[in-house]
C-alpha cells in the first residue's frame, strides 16, 4: 500500500522523536500519533500542450509585444 513515490498526509500530533541513521548521520525524525492516514491516489503525467502556438491574443501579444514597444505601460 505505502510504496515508493506514493503521496500521503497524516494529521494528529507529534507524540515523540526517534533517532535514525541516515548515512553517516543521526537524524531525529518525529513520531506521529495520526487520527487521519490518507494516501492519495496515484498521479499519472499528463503533457499539457498549449491551444494555440500565439497565446489566447493571436500572433504579436507575447511576451516583448504589444504595449512594452509601443509606449504603453512598460
Amino acid at each position: 500500500m505505502f510504496e515508493p513515490g506514493r503521496d500521503v498526509t497524516f494529521i494528529g500530533r507529534i507524540d515523540g522523536y526517534q533517532t535514525t541513521k541516515i548515512g553517516e548521520y543521526d537524524y531525529p525524525l518525529p513520531k506521529i500519533a495520526a487520527d487521519v492516514v490518507y494516501l492519495w491516489p496515484v498521479q499519472r503525467e499528463v503533457e499539457v500542450v498549449p491551444a494555440y502556438p500565439y497565446g489566447p491574443w493571436g500572433p504579436g501579444w507575447g511576451p516583448g509585444w504589444g504595449w512594452g514597444w509601443r509606449g504603453g505601460w512598460w
